[in-house]
């Protein structure tokens, strides 16, 4: 029986000052953001339209979707600013020296 990781594992150097990542595993989507010094993964789609938020941008430490300007504190997943309503979905991060891990059982 073919066992899914339940974890994805990345470099901290991978994850863009001011930017967003993109990951996939097993087909869950999944954003990495930093903010300071803490880095942040959520689901990659907006809440209000399918559209990803690895093609969207930061600005003062929240997520802004690029097609409608939906705003997400990172860290939370809460929407800040319309038109989405719903929060996005959040997933724990370790960190291990140069290491993230992104646990996606428990958000």
């Amino acid at each position: 029986m073919l066992m899914e990781k339940t974890a994805i594992e990345i470099e901290k150097n991978n994850v863009p000052e001011g930017g967003i990542l993109e990951l996939e595993q097993d087909g869950v989507e999944v954003a990495v953001c930093k903010v300071g010094q803490a880095f942040y993964a959520f689901h990659n789609n907006c809440t209000h339209e399918d559209w990803k938020l690895s093609d969207s941008y930061m600005v003062d430490g929240h997520i802004v979707c690029s097609l409608h300007g939906a705003m997400f504190d990172p860290q939370t997943g809460i929407c800040k600013r319309g038109p989405a309503c719903d929060p996005l979905l959040t997933y724990k991060v370790t960190a291990e020296g140069e290491k993230l891990f992104i646990d996606l059982e428990n958000s």
